[in-house]
Protein backbone atom coordinates (compact mmCIF):
# COMPACT_ATOMS: atom_id res chain seq x y z
CA UNK A 1 0.00 0.00 0.00
CA UNK A 2 1.53 3.42 -1.00
CA UNK A 3 0.25 6.91 -0.35
CA UNK A 4 2.23 9.65 -1.82
CA UNK A 5 2.29 13.65 -1.48
CA UNK A 6 2.70 15.35 -4.76
CA UNK A 7 3.39 18.81 -4.66
CA UNK A 8 2.45 20.23 -8.30
CA UNK A 9 0.51 23.66 -9.66
CA UNK A 10 3.23 26.56 -9.90
CA UNK A 11 2.78 28.82 -12.74
CA UNK A 12 3.61 27.12 -15.79
CA UNK A 13 5.14 24.22 -13.77
CA UNK A 14 6.20 21.21 -15.87
CA UNK A 15 6.83 18.18 -13.77
CA UNK A 16 6.62 18.44 -9.60
CA UNK A 17 8.23 16.63 -6.38
CA UNK A 18 6.43 14.12 -4.23
CA UNK A 19 7.12 11.68 -1.57
CA UNK A 20 5.89 8.35 -0.61
CA UNK A 21 5.20 6.33 2.24
CA UNK A 22 5.27 2.50 1.67
CA UNK A 23 3.47 -0.43 3.87
CA UNK A 24 3.74 -3.82 3.13
CA UNK A 25 -0.02 -5.33 3.34
CA UNK A 26 0.09 -9.24 2.82
CA UNK A 27 -3.07 -9.75 0.60
CA UNK A 28 -4.20 -12.56 3.03
CA UNK A 29 -4.43 -9.97 5.51
CA UNK A 30 -6.99 -7.68 3.49
CA UNK A 31 -8.81 -10.46 1.04
CA UNK A 32 -11.86 -8.17 1.12
CA UNK A 33 -11.61 -4.98 -1.67
CA UNK A 34 -13.69 -2.59 0.21
CA UNK A 35 -11.11 -3.33 3.64
CA UNK A 36 -8.40 -2.62 1.19
CA UNK A 37 -9.84 0.65 -0.52
CA UNK A 38 -10.92 1.81 2.94
CA UNK A 39 -7.53 1.04 4.69
CA UNK A 40 -5.57 3.11 2.10
CA UNK A 41 -7.92 5.66 1.66
CA UNK A 42 -7.97 5.95 5.23
CA UNK A 43 -4.18 6.35 5.63
CA UNK A 44 -3.96 9.11 2.63
CA UNK A 45 -6.71 11.32 4.88
CA UNK A 46 -4.42 10.97 8.11
CA UNK A 47 -1.26 12.11 6.17
CA UNK A 48 -3.70 14.96 4.38
CA UNK A 49 -4.50 16.16 7.83
CA UNK A 50 -0.53 16.25 8.97
CA UNK A 51 0.07 18.12 5.88
CA UNK A 52 -2.77 20.72 6.13
CA UNK A 53 -1.99 21.16 10.17
CA UNK A 54 1.50 21.98 9.32
CA UNK A 55 0.36 23.94 6.09
CA UNK A 56 -2.85 25.50 6.66
CA UNK A 57 -2.75 27.86 3.68
CA UNK A 58 -2.21 25.77 0.80
CA UNK A 59 -4.95 23.84 -1.34
CA UNK A 60 -4.97 20.14 -1.32
CA UNK A 61 -6.88 17.46 -3.39
CA UNK A 62 -6.66 13.48 -2.00
CA UNK A 63 -6.64 11.74 -5.16
CA UNK A 64 -8.05 7.82 -4.40
CA UNK A 65 -7.19 4.43 -6.15
CA UNK A 66 -11.29 3.81 -7.43
CA UNK A 67 -12.80 4.93 -10.82
CA UNK A 68 -16.35 5.68 -11.39
CA UNK A 69 -16.15 5.94 -15.19
CA UNK A 70 -14.84 2.12 -15.64
CA UNK A 71 -18.01 -0.09 -14.58
CA UNK A 72 -16.13 -3.13 -14.99
CA UNK A 73 -13.28 -2.23 -12.31
CA UNK A 74 -14.31 -3.64 -9.15
CA UNK A 75 -13.47 -0.82 -7.59
CA UNK A 76 -16.46 1.61 -9.45
CA UNK A 77 -19.02 0.39 -6.89
CA UNK A 78 -17.07 2.20 -3.48
CA UNK A 79 -15.98 5.73 -5.47
CA UNK A 80 -19.19 7.04 -4.41
CA UNK A 81 -18.72 6.23 -0.80
CA UNK A 82 -14.93 6.71 -0.99
CA UNK A 83 -15.49 10.34 -2.74
CA UNK A 84 -18.05 10.74 0.50
CA UNK A 85 -15.57 9.66 2.98
CA UNK A 86 -12.85 12.09 1.47
CA UNK A 87 -14.94 15.30 1.77
CA UNK A 88 -16.39 14.44 5.05
CA UNK A 89 -13.23 14.57 6.18
CA UNK A 90 -12.57 18.30 4.52
CA UNK A 91 -10.77 17.40 1.35
CA UNK A 92 -11.07 18.20 -2.72
CA UNK A 93 -11.23 14.18 -3.39
CA UNK A 94 -10.39 13.11 -7.03
CA UNK A 95 -10.97 9.51 -8.31
CA UNK A 96 -9.86 7.70 -11.55
CA UNK A 97 -9.09 9.14 -14.07
CA UNK A 98 -8.47 12.54 -12.80
CA UNK A 99 -6.54 11.13 -9.76
CA UNK A 100 -3.24 11.48 -11.37
CA UNK A 101 -1.66 11.14 -8.26
CA UNK A 102 -3.42 7.67 -7.24
CA UNK A 103 -2.66 6.56 -11.14
CA UNK A 104 0.55 7.15 -11.58
CA UNK A 105 2.94 7.96 -8.52
CA UNK A 106 1.39 5.79 -5.78
CA UNK A 107 1.03 3.18 -8.39
CA UNK A 108 3.94 3.15 -9.72
CA UNK A 109 5.44 2.52 -6.18
CA UNK A 110 2.93 -0.12 -5.06
CA UNK A 111 4.37 -2.70 -7.95
CA UNK A 112 7.80 -1.76 -6.74
CA UNK A 113 7.77 -5.47 -4.73
CA UNK A 114 10.60 -5.53 -1.95
CA UNK A 115 12.88 -2.99 -3.47
CA UNK A 116 13.47 0.24 -0.44
CA UNK A 117 11.20 -1.92 2.18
Amino acid sequence: MSSAIVLHGANEQRGGIYFVTREKILSKEMTVLVTRILAETDKTIRIAHDVAHLFPDIKMEVHVDVSNTDRESATSSLASMIVGYVTGNGFDCKIKPEAFAAATVADKHSKLGNLHD
